[in-house]
């Protein structure tokens, strides 16, 4: 089973405070016991949880971020297809001067409508 970020974080916290509290100059591995620098070790335990602490807000960082994103495309998209449609609409051609019975639209008033929004990406693929 996998440990959550604040678990580790509370584990590791539990083991500096110990080693605060005993003066350990050993760590006992069960079958060997290991000398070591307690300041550096502290040192060492110290800047993992800040790293972890770091790592932690950088990635809700992100998030929010993202989710801007994501909400500002949102937007732009909706915006983007109510002006499509709005100029659509502006290329009816009236029944009255056609023998249709509702308004239309020509396919051609469609793709350039479509070229002029969004620009002709023919030319750029020419030169490719």
């Amino acid at each position: 089973m996998a440990l959550s970020d604040n678990e580790i974080i509370k584990a590791l916290e539990d083991w500096l405070n110990e080693i605060c509290k005993s003066h350990q100059t050993s760590i006992d591995l069960g079958y060997e016991s290991i000398a070591i620098d307690t300041e550096k070790y502290m040192s060492l335990l110290r800047g993992t949880i800040d790293l972890i602490n770091r790592q932690k807000a950088e990635i809700e960082s992100i998030k929010t971020i993202h989710k801007s994103y994501v909400n500002a495309c949102r937007n732009i998209k909706a915006k983007a297809i109510k002006e499509f449609a709005e100029r659509l609409k502006e290329k009816l051609i009236d029944p009255v001067e056609t023998w249709l019975t509702s308004d239309v639209v020509r396919e051609e008033d469609i793709d350039n409508l479509v070229k002029e929004m969004v620009g002709d990406n023919d030319e750029s693929t020419k030169n490719s």
